[in-house]
């Protein structure tokens, strides 16, 4: 069932144009979406924005974790679970969340902040309500990240917020699908260790002026 997950996912952003950064709010298609390795957990904040196509009464904002462990343990993640693997997979959850929404992308009201998040489970939605209000744009920023893997493994990812998906709950039900619309934008992006070995690979020289042995 998985690997026919990740095919139809890999064939909708083909035909459907989705990004990776898209995916988040197309019904978790994508295994694993993570924000960009950064040495320390507050080196700088990581966000999600949303722009709905237009304004909607927006009460409720839920963020689901990873539905599943890491997904590299193979090409496709269809061999079985390795105890190493088990032991060294970490929620790479934040601390402090914070909700902004705005009706003109320029003048945010924050409608939910909190400051200490404890890592779910691995499915487990995370709901932030507040009072009902017409929004054009929502803004989540997450500051203080875990760590996806540790030990050997923890190079390529570092400290980063990995997410499943991205519920914006109204009148009408979820808005934040692009099936309705709803473009969505990252501070950044990663694949993990394949990722990381490519960008690697181009950094050529660079690797000894910038330290990197």
């Amino acid at each position: 069932m998985k690997a026919i997950r990740i095919l139809i996912s890999a064939i909708l952003s083909v035909f459907l144009g989705l990004t990776a950064a898209s995916q988040i709010i197309e019904r978790r298609l994508a295994p694993i979406i993570a924000t960009s390795e950064q040495g320390a957990p507050n080196i700088e904040p990581e966000w999600i924005r949303l722009d709905l196509a237009q304004d909607q009464v927006i009460n409720e904002i839920v963020l689901y974790p990873l539905a599943e462990p890491l997904s590299e343990r193979s090409a496709l993640g269809l061999a079985p679970k390795d105890k190493l693997m088990d032991l060294l997979y970490k929620n790479p959850w934040l601390q402090k969340l914070t909700v902004k929404v705005s009706l003109d992308a320029w003048h945010w009201d924050t409608v939910s902040e909190t400051n200490n998040l404890k890592p779910p489970k691995l499915e487990e939605p995370q709901r932030f309500s507040f009072l009902e209000r017409p929004v054009k744009q929502i803004w989540i920023i997450g500051e203080r990240l875990g760590i996806l893997v540790d030990g050997p493994m923890r190079e390529f990812w570092g400290h980063c917020w990995a997410i499943g998906e991205v519920q914006a709950l109204g009148r009408g039900g979820n808005w934040a699908l692009a099936s309705r619309g709803t473009g969505v934008t990252t501070s950044s992006i990663q694949y993990g260790s394949q990722g990381k070995r490519q960008e690697l690979e181009e950094w050529w020289s660079l690797h000894y002026d910038m330290g990197r042995k």
